[in-house]
């Protein structure tokens, strides 16, 4: 396998870049779900960006509308075991990926505070923690569907 700017593995990489869309696609592993009972399910997400990631999951062929329910197709129900050995890698490897992140943030504070004085350090800002960026809000995510 070869990893290039335009190989097929983009594909997945980009399914899987997505925040939302292997959310999505986990959240329905059990059946048909409506627009409603998938954000309830899901917890945390929009009903605008709940829209956005199902129209593009259905553009790749993942996720399909029937009755009104979102359901996966045979291709969606095939990427469920690369999803969940994902959510394995972060159940064991998660808390260093934040620690790292921390440890960034902090030496990028110390650098800002000693180059450029105190009121530097105030101005740098903390990690996105917010749901659609957050490997933790993803990790928990997974095991609560």
């Amino acid at each position: 396998m070869e990893f290039i700017a335009d190989c097929r593995t983009r594909l997945a990489f980009d399914l899987v870049g997505n925040t939302w869309h292997p959310v999505v696609l986990w959240a329905l592993k059990n059946g048909p779900l409506r627009h409603g009972e998938l954000r309830t399910r899901i917890g945390g997400i929009s009903a605008k960006v709940l829209t956005e990631a199902v129209r593009k999951l259905e553009r790749d062929g993942l996720v399909e509308r029937a009755s009104g329910a979102y359901q996966l197709t045979e291709l969606g129900v095939s990427f469920l075991g690369p999803i969940e050995g994902f959510g394995r890698w972060v159940a064991e490897y998660g808390d260093q990926v934040l620690e790292a992140q921390l440890a960034h943030e902090g030496n990028g504070l110390a650098r800002a505070s000693s180059s450029n004085g105190t009121a530097a350090a105030a101005s740098v800002t903390s990690v996105d923690t917010s749901p659609d960026r957050s490997t933790a809000s993803t990790a928990s995510a997974f095991g609560r569907l």
